[in-house]
């Protein structure tokens, strides 16, 4: 499990309070997700990146930068600053290059986007980004969530990236859950279909 821009949220306060019982709801979100709080706590025990085998997981994508950074470092303060204040340190700074801003590793949708909206010449550059970092942590292929994927778990750039966000809150694609399984280093994504829940569709790829 990784930490991810949902989470992230919540510690940093961006929530909008609604009426009646949602209200009260989002509150004790909120007393639970912040810094020190039981939730932000049991977050803070899994990385913001993760490596398994030849696997890179994270939430939104990771980038040349943030390698260079450092994956441990990054991690080891993002856990920090979500276990809030201690006697070791008073007051965890925000760890900027993990959190926050559009091209941050849990805020990343470089790797999800899709369509017209990106020419060839920026698809290259979006690859070469790609080979750079997975290559610079000797990794194989990177899993990310964060940018719901209409035509569910699937893959891009010769299957060096995996998107998994299939949008299953009402909220935002209402869509069936999916499973990305590796197996021998080799990936396949398994659908349910709503209405045949018993069954799954596979579909294989590397």
């Amino acid at each position: 499990m990784e930490t991810g821009s949902e989470g992230v949220s919540k510690l940093l306060g961006s929530v909008e309070f609604g009426e009646g019982q949602r209200q009260k709801g989002v509150i004790a979100r909120s007393i639970l997700m912040r810094p020190g709080g039981p939730l932000a706590c049991e977050l803070a025990r899994h990385g913001v990146v993760l490596k398994v085998d030849d696997w890179l997981f994270c939430h939104g994508g990771l980038l040349p930068h943030h390698v260079a950074y450092g994956l441990e470092r990054l991690n080891r303060e993002v856990s920090r600053w979500m276990k809030g204040p201690s006697e070791e340190d008073n007051s965890p700074q925000i760890p900027f290059t993990a959190t926050r801003g559009y091209d941050s590793i849990v805020w990343n949708r470089l790797y999800s986007r899709d369509g017209p909206e990106l020419e060839n010449y920026q698809l290259e550059q979006v690859q070469y980004l790609l080979e750079e970092t997975l290559q610079s942590v000797g990794a194989k292929a990177m899993v990310v969530g964060h940018t719901p994927q209409p035509m569910g778990v699937n893959c891009k750039y010769n299957c060096r990236i995996w998107r998994i966000d299939v949008g299953m809150s009402r909220g935002v694609l209402d869509s069936s859950p999916e499973v990305l399984e590796i197996r021998d280093n080799k990936a396949r994504a398994i659908r349910s279909t709503r209405d045949r829940s018993n069954e799954l569709q596979v579909a294989d790829y590397t």
